[in-house]
């Protein structure tokens, strides 16, 4: 017989457990490892089902305020078993706005669902999904996050933080534009005479969404502008953050023979982000209206929209002035495509009227210009909504259309308690107030108003010119409006004088 050396035994089974020791010490250190490393991919384990998510491409890198972004991520089943039901969401946070997303598994198709899933992903291979966000166009500069989870049938899911650098380019505006005079004792709503020195004062805003460097505006007059500088013409701004603003002044003189006429005083802004990979170059214009006796009024200076350039769409208030029998009512009528001028012709959006038919004018007329008379023009047998909704409904609009629109628009003039009060039982300021609703339920391009203040008194007319100017500077609604009273200039943004039928200035 053999004999059994229990000694050797008792060595085997202590080397066997020493190495099954070390390999348990070994898979934990690895999951340890990959638990604290930040890998660019992330990894979770279901039974046989391994998947795992990777970011491919991000594109625009960095991305830009405003402008979209396209992140490709790869799903992969790493696993020797398929995975089923496999759920992918994205968590939406600011300032990425989900859109779509587009993936082989959709065909043509996009999910416009942030989550999402996908029935099959065979063992060892990968399913591309590309994400589509828009960046909110106010995001400032700096690094954000989003997250992406994914969830198996398992109910075992990781998430996958993707960073994302957002870099924004700063916008440069001037605010607060005046004329001042530079001698004491006069306002800045007085008038500037030839060979007057004066200030040109502004503030210089920062509207975007990184910090600007190397800020500076300058002059730009030339040689032939009667406009003379007579101080530094050019201010330097080291930095500029989003925000925040800095007044800056320039000294001039009018030249002594200047003529009648527009000016223009032309301000360039030059300036780059803090990294200077963008830069702004732009030209931004002051206006101003060289009068009788080489005059500057005040009144009519209006900054940027008001000296358009070529192209540019913009919105207006135009006063129309001039004594009695001057021609107001009939240029106002010949502008609104209400009479046929004897010669000359009336351009409308580049189109000549003159060579349109009367059903192209009545077309026009219907859907892109308002009116306002100062008879009211109202039918007494309807209420101040039906009223309203006499316009809309001959533009063919819907009952649910026309209604909603004229509320609005009522409410908007501040009559949302007189609704379904008739004409007869308003007084001259409310009546007018439904004539303008009338006159801006279909958001026409141009309203022409003919003295809409004629019949009322000072504290009704002072509510309709301040609901006029309401509608401009807030709805960007264009107004020419024939006007009597002169304090009726402090509302509009610049005046068209007549005189025997001629324009004065």
């Amino acid at each position: 017989m053999k004999s059994t050396n229990p000694n050797k035994k008792q060595r085997v089974i202590k080397q066997n457990t020493g190495c099954s020791l070390a390999f348990r010490f070994l898979i934990s250190l690895l999951i340890i490892v990959i638990l604290l490393t930040n890998p660019t991919s992330a990894i979770v384990v279901s039974g046989n089902t391994h998947l795992g998510v990777e970011v491919s491409e991000i594109s625009p890198n960095p991305a830009r305020p405003g402008e979209d972004l396209l992140i490709k991520v790869n799903v992969e089943n790493v696993g020797d078993d398929p995975a089923k039901n496999v759920i992918v969401g994205i968590e939406e946070v600011s300032p990425f706005i989900f859109k779509y997303s587009t993936s082989e598994i959709y065909g043509s198709g996009t999910n416009t669902e942030r989550f999402f899933q996908i029935d099959h992903i065979r063992q060892r291979s990968k399913v591309e999904l590309n994400f589509h966000f828009r960046i909110d166009p106010n995001a400032e500069s700096g690094d954000y996050q989003l997250e992406f989870t994914i969830k198996d049938n398992n109910e075992t899911s990781l998430s996958k933080i993707i960073p994302v650098h957002v870099e924004g380019n700063p916008d440069l505006v001037l605010t607060g534009t005046e004329i001042l005079p530079v001698k004491k004792g006069n306002s800045s709503s007085g008038a500037i005479v030839s060979g007057q020195e004066f200030y040109l004062r502004t503030a210089v805003k920062n509207a975007g969404n990184a910090d600007a460097k190397n800020v500076r505006v300058m002059l730009n007059l030339n040689s032939s502008s009667p406009l003379i500088p007579l101080e530094d013409n050019v201010h330097f701004i080291e930095n500029l953050s989003t925000g925040s603003s800095e007044n800056i002044s320039f000294k001039l003189l009018l030249g002594s023979n200047a003529p009648v006429q527009p000016y223009r005083i032309p301000l360039r802004i030059t300036a780059s982000n803090g990294a200077e990979t963008f830069q702004i170059d732009k030209t931004q214009e002051i206006g101003i209206n060289v009068l009788n006796r080489a005059k500057i009024d005040i009144s009519s200076l209006k900054f940027d929209q008001g000296v358009p350039v070529k192209g540019q769409q913009v919105s207006i208030f135009v006063a129309i002035m001039g004594s009695s029998g001057s021609g107001k009512s009939t240029f106002l009528n010949q502008l609104g495509l209400l009479d046929i001028p004897t010669s000359g012709t009336v351009i409308i959006n580049s189109i000549d009227t003159s060579k349109m038919s009367e059903k192209e004018k009545g077309n026009l007329r219907l859907h892109n210009l308002g009116y306002v008379f100062q008879d009211y023009a109202l039918l007494p047998e309807l209420s101040a909504i039906e009223n309203v909704c006499l316009p809309l409904m001959m533009q063919g609009k819907s009952k649910e259309e026309y209604q909603r629109a004229a509320s609005a628009v009522l409410i908007s003039v501040g009559l949302e308690d007189r609704l379904d009060q008739f004409p007869s039982k308003m007084s001259g300021g409310q009546q007018q107030r439904v004539s303008i609703a009338k006159a801006l339920a279909h958001k026409p391009r141009v309203l022409f108003a003919d003295e809409p203040c004629a019949n009322l008194d000072s504290l009704a007319s002072k509510q309709i010119l301040e609901l006029f100017r309401k509608f401009n500077k807030e709805e960007d609604q264009t107004i020419v409006m024939v006007a009597h009273e002169d304090w009726h200039m402090e509302y509009v943004d610049r005046v068209i004088r007549l005189k025997d039928g001629v324009l004065e200035s």
